[in-house]
């Protein structure tokens, strides 16, 4: 379904030199400002379902890891003692 966007001066001039430097329509420029907008937007609900199943997951076992326990496993990323996740615990 077609949709109108109106955009301000100055908005509508910064897509079209944005377009013009791309070598694109300004209609590209926004459908694809628009397409990232809503990736960004899905991403971070779907960050904080995740989040709200870890709390009720937590809240349902008690199963957790501490911050130390966490901030110890990143300290080996990228080093040759690097280790998978550690496992949680009560």
């Amino acid at each position: 379904m077609p949709r109108l966007v109106q955009l301000d001066e100055d908005l509508d001039a910064r897509v079209a030199e944005i377009a013009r430097a791309r070598e694109l329509s300004p209609d590209q420029v926004v459908r694809e400002a628009v397409s990232e907008f809503v990736a960004r937007e899905d991403a971070h609900e779907a960050f904080g379902r995740e989040a709200v199943a870890s709390w009720e997951a937590y809240l349902a076992t008690g199963r957790h890891l501490t911050s130390e326990e966490v901030f110890d496993w990143l300290r080996t990323w990228g080093t040759d003692r690097e280790t998978g996740i550690p496992e949680c615990h009560d």
